[in-house]
């Protein structure tokens, strides 16, 4: 049985969908687990979700850990069918299971997985496992960060009332995780440190602003979004934020900026050519064209003449930077300005 899973407020995932022998919630019924991502939090939510309905089921456990990249296989299958020596139900963990599942002993698990002992739960935790016949045969739930700040935001929102007991504007969960991303890790610790500000059982956008410092690493694609919306405004008032936030983020804004103006002129000129997009992506130093997506939407709205007065800017902006020539927020504004104007 094959489940995916997304966070959620409470347990730290719900169910987005299933396949296999069954599709119920992450309980004391199931005997093979993987959890699967590099969200922590997630995977320790899940995880302390699987004890606590042992325990309600079986009593006390006994709780073995494996190192997945220092453990064996054998041994640890072997513990698994073994039988406990005090409580009536064991529990074993292996982390960095795809150290430990690969090739070579994915075999050995699968023949477990055909029958898995009744008084054993096994629960692999993994950053990178690696799907195959054995995801079939086994409960999988993928422990994975939300990809849009607005996704984050809600569950903040959410997790205040239900974990912490307050109410947490939405103006004031946007702000938070613009401060400090989508790691659920992250966002937990902020979420607690806010209960214990929180005003009459509510916080605003002001004590995110006074409490919360800026922690989230600097990515590119905000901007490059917001660049190619078509909306200067919006544009700069990310700009302006970042820099007042964030330390020495002038010249990792300036590089998005020429990066997505070299991505669009590449791809205007390709349209003609009718480059495939994997191979346009290839020669572009990218490792798939999802890395070009936004600027592939985009291209049909300019002429490769507009696309290189964009990357000619950008350049331009760039050895005025280094150089010392003028201000660089003031350059990074105009440059979104000269987007805007081009890409409505």
């Amino acid at each position: 049985m094959a489940k995916r899973a997304t966070p959620s407020s409470k347990s730290g995932s719900k169910s987005a969908g299933s396949a296999g022998k069954s599709a119920g919630a992450l309980g004391a019924g199931q005997r093979f687990i993987v959890l699967s991502g590099k969200e922590t939090f997630l995977q320790q939510q899940r995880t302390g979700e699987l004890r606590e309905a042992l325990k309600e089921s079986f009593g006390e456990i006994d709780l073995l850990r494996f190192d997945g990249k220092e453990a064996d296989a054998a041994i640890v299958l072997d513990e698994c069918r073994s039988f406990g020596l005090i409580a009536a139900h064991k529990l074993v963990i292996v982390d960095d299971a795809e150290e430990l599942v690969k090739e070579a002993t994915r075999p050995l698990f699968e023949r477990y997985a055909e029958a898995p002992c009744e008084g054993t739960t096994l629960l692999l935790r993994s950053s990178g496992w690696r799907p195959g016949r054995l995801d079939k045969m086994v409960t999988v739930i993928k422990c994975e960060e939300f990809k849009h700040d607005e996704e984050g935001a809600a569950w903040a929102v959410r997790r205040a009332a239900d974990a912490h007991g307050y109410k947490l504007d939405p103006s004031a969960a946007e702000e938070l995780v613009r401060r400090t991303g989508l790691s659920l890790s992250r966002l937990e610790s902020e979420l607690g440190k806010l209960a214990l500000a929180s005003d009459k059982g509510r916080v605003d956008v002001q004590a995110v602003l006074s409490l919360v410092g800026q922690t989230r690493q600097l990515e590119p694609w905000p901007l490059r979004e917001h660049l190619l919306g078509g909306n200067p405004e919006r544009a700069i008032r990310y700009i302006r934020n970042t820099l007042e936030n964030s330390k020495n983020t002038e010249i990792p804004l300036l590089f998005a900026c020429t990066s997505l103006a070299r991505d669009l002129y590449a791809c205007t000129a390709a349209q003609p050519l009718r480059i495939p997009r994997g191979e346009l992506a290839t020669r572009l130093g990218k490792r798939n064209d999802w890395f070009i997506r936004d600027a592939l939407a985009a291209a049909p709205k300019l002429t490769p003449a507009q696309a290189g007065t964009l990357l000619k800017a950008c350049a331009r902006a760039d050895s005025h930077t280094k150089s010392g020539v003028g201000r660089t927020d003031r350059t990074l504004e105009t440059l979104a300005i000269l987007f805007a104007e081009h890409v409505r």
